[in-house]
């Protein structure tokens, strides 16, 4: 079927069985049977949407019998609250390691500025010190992490030349 041409014998029966209380799957075979159209759920109740039929649709008629009136089941017994969890780190050495510590013995206040080059993400190792308030860097590393280049003397120039010095040494 092409773009938005209903015919009006298919807009009339949805009109029909969604007052009825059918569901848009059920509407939508319908009226392909009836029609010899393919039109799918979302077609339907697209339609339906641009009728402005939305909340007008019929109840399902109910059961002649009255249906019984369930049994209060029993109250089960409360269950505990979940306990929050508490990270707790593996703890770090008493005196700092020249190289910096793993990610996962770093505490929530310590300083995550990377201090290695590339290595394996499993050899990480980060400055660990206490952090800038509302920050995940210590104060020195705040102030790297934050700066424009050429602040602290660097610019992105300088590095190049020292990676290109550096690739030369590796190479040699």
């Amino acid at each position: 079927m092409s773009g938005t041409e209903w015919p009006s014998a298919a807009i009339d029966m949805l009109r029909e069985l969604w007052s009825a209380g059918k569901s848009g799957s059920a509407i939508a075979e319908a009226i392909n049977a009836a029609h010899g159209l393919s039109l799918s759920r979302s077609a339907v109740m697209g339609k339906i949407r641009r009728l402005g039929l939305v909340g007008q649709q019929g109840v399902q008629p109910e059961a002649d019998t009255p249906a019984e009136p369930a049994a209060p089941e029993p109250a089960a017994a409360p269950a505990e609250p979940p306990q929050p969890y508490v990270f707790r780190p593996e703890g770090k050495p008493a005196e700092r390691p020249a190289d910096g510590y793993l990610l996962h013995q770093l505490g929530p206040g310590d300083c995550r500025y990377p201090i290695t080059g590339s290595v394996a993400p499993s050899q990480h190792r980060f400055c660990g010190e206490p952090v800038k308030d509302g920050s995940c860097y210590c104060l020195a590393h705040f102030r790297i992490a934050y700066s424009p280049p050429g602040a602290f003397g660097v610019s992105y120039a300088s590095l190049a030349e020292k990676q290109e010095q550096r690739d030369l040494q590796a190479a040699e």
